[in-house]
């Protein structure tokens, strides 16, 4: 059904689509900015009123040529208005009317005076005004005025100042009326094969104008030849493919394909009727075997909006392939792709942004499963790598982001690797060479990870309860800097958007051009890598030059290597028998296979095809969790490991694993694991740059914190040197130092821990004032000088002074415990000291030190005190107390945190807490030293109010025992907590213990006799109840 006619004599508005001749165009209505075409608009075909240009077709008359462009270059792509003036029916209906333009003015100046005065409106802006069309085609000579024939037949309004422009333009002998207008005509070259177009014109530019529009990437062009002849020819978008049209049996007509429509006019509003500038890249696949016409296809450089358009610059920079492919209204094509200069990386994203949105062709388009990745392994990211576990799958440590330093497996994107031997599964073809080239390549070196896509792995997608647990695998082109002496050279190609002198080379090009990996074929609609045109041709080179995988295979060549297994575990006794072949050979190179622990290791001797279990003599690296055949760490003390165990497995892998190393074996132990010395070999990723002390791998492992010295190797300055590298951990207090004592092996004689971890202090009465109070009579105060200053001032001061910090860590791996770290919030910014970390929940427990307080936080909000050397130098203000010789409700002599208390009488830990606060928070109070933990780090004292009475408790039931208020003033706050019934007294063997007993037994006995709180139901509570030993 015919759309229907917009009414006459009316100004309208439209967009100029196309120019058809001198004095007809195609007007179409324009669609919204970012609107989304659900189907082309109507267009009409307008002819200007009363005017004749001449005829283009069918048999190009003089001047046509230059009639035509005179309109084209100034209305295609316009916004124009146009009135409808009359129809001729004996024409088909043929509509007739004009057209206006809009079209600047300057402003003249006002008062006569001259226009470079200074007024008040130094930059006014210009006047627009609509102007005629058919009045400028007219004026420039480009058409006749058309007289009626009688009074019926219709004209246009303004025809009798046509008649007059007409005379000007005769009279001045310009555009048809020239003299030499008979003789302009467009001279059109000779007609030619698709093949001979393609030898000639392959690899030159050319400027053209786009005459008709076939699908959305195939187009009818108007090459203007060096010559100053013109060629008509057909273009395709090279790299891709519109949907197109198909004729079926029977149809008159083509019938469009879903969505043909669409990108036709896609392209129409963009380039129909525009100059194009593009360079011809290539022929159909099967060229040479092709005959008759078909397009050449070709890469579009720039477009040429007319002036006046408003988008001369997007034209400019508009490519129309990558748009088509984001608006989704093409298909990439791999294979023209990898044979033209068009950035595949840029055409492939914009495709995957359509496909991912479900635009156009991808409507109904469903992923693989798993196939979508999340928002943190969408970009970018350097990483480290850290193992090659084949050809194709690397294991990397990401240096940021919310994966930083948790290893990534990472395979390499559309290729594949023959496998290696790995646990029953037995060794394909070259599996092993593929490894090696890989890992001799990237092992220990710093890469860039593009992930590409992810997909859910086979067995998992076969069963829907276990690919909900299942992580997908990640698919990425991964970038490392090519070695200087290579780079230099610059004799390879990297990929199609880098030149080949390129210092960055992609991986899965190095191994597809060593011979050493596949190309996989994908399907339409799949992910595919960034470089996956340059992968087909490595791909094809190599088998051209019989390389790696491609090359005839010797008889026998598939047979898998026989590998002497010594760790293997009913090889215990083989091991021992090769002990003597083993010490006498020394030192033998070998590659670091696999790491147990952060000393134990297997490492594979080439020379000997045999791989062998090992343990470092001199070091000894606590032992991480051990996991369960699902991955996750187990729940059972055993299970959980050693503390530091898993960063000390994580540091060795980073460090030694798949390294080249020196193994010499000095012993066996009764498991059948030789005792070595382990060095990392000259050229490996860590020791080309470090001294002979630094390759030694147990000096490493002892150096940061991550072992003990177990047994001394012989030779005085060996021992000296693993001895010198215990000692800097332990006064740096890294890896297992920070949480074991670094005296504790000198201790000679065995003491009792609380005396050991006590010691007396001053009783002088010191005025405190409290800041905060927690769970279990935790205390926290700061000192008062004799002026009453707690000394804030300054803190404030320093704090206000630190500027804003956008380097922060965001992962609380890169924190330690114990470090001084900076909380900004809109009402300051705060010191805190980290207590605990939680990786997996990137969280850290913090206590602001000058507070008290302890809080959750996440690790982005943390800044790191870089550089602020004087807020790091100041003590913190918040001190804890504990109220010595009593145990308040909720608390525990022997609990480090608030999570581990666990008491029966928590039930009344609220109300001592409320207690507490009502009584001494934000009070000025005297403290009385008696002893300091030093393992906590906590003052044992009894606190005294300064000067007024305790306040009497607002709650319920919390009044003064037996109407003793006035005199609390002389009790301290242990007592008064004793007789509320909110503390017990200690109960322990202890020194302590029986101090407390006749210190405040009295006090106690009080609440127990009046049944108040912990003692409602008696004294329930044991002797030793507080001793380390029950």
């Amino acid at each position: 059904m015919a759309a229907p006619l917009p009414p006459f004599h009316t100004r309208l508005h439209a967009q100029v689509k196309h120019v058809l001749s001198g004095d007809t165009v195609v007007l179409v209505k324009p669609p919204a900015p970012g609107a989304p075409v659900a189907a082309p608009p109507p267009e009409i075909r307008l002819t200007l009123a009363s005017l004749q240009a001449p005829p283009l077709f069918p048999d190009e008359k003089p001047c046509a040529y230059d009639s035509r462009e005179f309109l084209r270059s100034r209305l295609v792509g316009r916004a124009v208005q146009f009135v409808i003036e009359y129809k001729v029916e004996h024409a088909g209906d043929r509509l007739f009317g004009s057209i206006f333009v809009c079209e600047p003015v300057a402003p003249a100046p006002a008062d006569g005076s001259s226009g470079d005065t200074a007024s008040s409106d130094a930059h006014p802006k210009p006047a627009q005004i609509w102007t005629s069309v058919s009045k400028a085609v007219v004026r420039a000579g480009m058409a006749k005025v058309r007289a009626p024939l009688n009074d019926r037949e219709a004209c246009a309004k303004d025809i009798d100042e046509l008649r007059a422009l007409e005379e000007t333009a005769q009279t001045e002998q310009i555009g048809i009326y020239s003299p030499d207008a008979p003789i302009r005509l467009r001279q059109l070259a000779p007609a030619m094969s698709s093949n001979e177009l393609l030898a000639l014109m392959k690899g030159h530019a050319f400027r053209a104008t786009v005459e008709y529009v076939i699908t959305g990437s195939v187009f009818r062009v108007l090459v203007s030849l060096p010559d100053g002849t013109y060629r008509a020819m057909s273009v395709q978008l090279a790299g891709l493919q519109c949907p197109g049209f198909r004729r079926e049996a029977g149809s008159e007509k083509p019938l469009p394909l879903p969505f043909a429509l669409n990108a036709k006019f896609f392209s129409e509003m963009r380039v129909l009727g525009r100059e194009i500038h593009f360079v011809v890249e290539h022929g159909e696949r099967n060229a040479a075997s092709m005959t008759g016409d078909w397009p050449l296809y070709v890469r579009i450089l720039s477009v040429t909006a007319p002036a006046g358009s408003g988008a001369e610059k997007e034209s400019a920079t508009l490519d129309l392939g990558e748009e088509l492919l984001r608006a989704g209204f093409a298909k990439t094509l791999s294979w023209s792709l990898g044979e033209s200069g068009v950035d595949s990386m840029r055409m492939r994203l914009a495709e995957k942004a359509a496909r991912d949105a479900r635009r156009g062709v991808w409507v109904s388009f469903e992923p693989p499963a798993g196939a979508q990745l999340g928002a943190a392994l969408s970009a970018p990211f350097e990483a480290t790598v850290q193992e090659v576990v084949s050809g194709d799958t690397l294991v990397v440590v990401p240096e940021s982001g919310p994966h930083a330093l948790s290893p990534v497996r990472i395979s390499l994107a559309s290729v594949r690797a023959p496998r290696p031997a790995r646990g029953m599964q037995k060794e394909e073809y070259m599996g092993a060479d593929a490894r090696e080239f890989l890992r001799r390549k990237c092992i220990g070196k710093r890469v860039s990870v593009h992930v590409q896509y992810q997909r859910v792995p086979q067995a998992a997608q076969q069963s829907q309860a276990s690919s909900s647990g299942t992580a997908p695998m990640l698919f990425a082109d991964v970038f490392q800097d090519r070695p200087a002496a290579a780079a230099s050279n610059g004799s390879e190609k990297l990929n199609g958007s880098e030149s080949s002198g390129s210092p960055r080379m992609c991986l899965s090009t190095e191994l597809v051009r060593a011979g050493y990996a596949t190309v996989i074929k994908h399907r339409s609609g799949e992910d595919t890598s960034s470089v996956y045109e340059d992968l087909l041709q490595e791909e094809s080179q190599a088998v051209e030059k019989k390389r790696g995988l491609h090359k005839p295979s010797p008889a026998g060549s598939g047979a898998p290597r026989r590998v002497n297994d010594l760790g293997a575990p009913d090889a215990k006794k083989r091991a021992r028998d090769m002990l003597p072949f083993l010490e006498k050979a020394g030192a033998m190179r070998g590659v670091v296979e696999h790491a147990s622990t952060g000393s134990r290791f297997r490492v594979y001797i080439p020379k000997d095809h045999m791989i062998i279990p090992v343990a470092l003599r001199a070091a000894r690296a606590p032992a991480p969790a051990r996991r369960n055949a699902t991955g996750a760490t187990g729940t059972a003390a055993a299970e959980r490991g050693d503390p530091m165990g898993d960063e000390a497995l994580f540091f060795a892998r980073s460090m030694f694993l798949q390294r080249d190393v020196d193994v010499t074996v000095c012993g066996i132990d009764r498991n059948g694991t030789y005792l070595v010395d382990l060095r990392l070999a000259e050229g490996s990723s860590h020791s080309s740059t470090a001294s002979q002390k630094a390759r030694d791998c147990a000096t490493l492992l002892l150096e940061h914190g991550f072992a003990e010295l177990s047994v001394g190797p012989s030779g005085a300055a060996a021992s000296k040197q693993y001895e010198s590298a215990e000692a800097s951990a332990k006064a740096a207090r890294c890896g297992i130092w920070q949480i074991k004592d670094p005296n504790a092996s000198n201790a000679k004689v065995a003491v009792e821990p609380e005396e050991s971890a006590t010691a007396p202090v001053d009783r002088t009465p010191v005025a405190v004032r409290v800041v905060e109070v927690g769970v279990g009579g935790r205390i926290f105060y700061r000192k008062l000088d004799v002026t009453g200053d707690d000394g804030m001032g300054a803190i404030s001061a320093a704090l206000a002074a630190v500027a804003v910090d956008d380097t922060t860590c965001a992962d609380a791996r890169e924190f330690k415990v114990g470090e001084m770290v900076l909380l900004r919030y809109p009402n300051g910014v705060f010191r805190a000291r980290v207590l605990s970390k939680n990786n997996a929940a990137n969280e850290l427990r913090v206590r602001y030190s000058d507070f008290g307080l302890e809080d959750v936080v996440s690790a982005a909000d943390v800044e790191r005190l870089l550089g602020v050397s004087r807020l790091s130098s100041m003590d913190a203000l918040a001190r804890e107390l504990t109220l010595d010789g009593v145990v308040v409700a909720g608390g525990g002599y022997q609990e480090a945190s608030l999570e581990d208390n666990a008491f029966s009488d928590a039930q009344y830990a609220d109300d001592a807490l409320a207690w507490l606060r009502e009584q001494i928070m934000n009070q000025t109070m005297d403290m009385v030293p008696v002893r300091v933990d030093k393992t906590r780090n906590v003052t044992h004292a009894e606190l005294y109010f300064a000067g007024d009475a305790p306040r009497q408790s607002s709650r319920s039931g919390m009044e003064a025992p037996n109407g003793e208020a006035a005199a609390h003033n002389k009790l301290s706050v242990n007592q008064l907590a004793l007789r509320q019934g909110f503390a017990r007294v200690l109960r322990s063997k202890s020194t302590a213990g029986r101090g407390a007993q006749s210190k405040y037994g009295a006090d106690e006995l009080i609440a127990r006799s009046a049944r108040l709180r912990l003692f409602e139901y008696g004294d329930p509570y044991a002797s030793d109840q507080d001793d380390e030993s029950r």
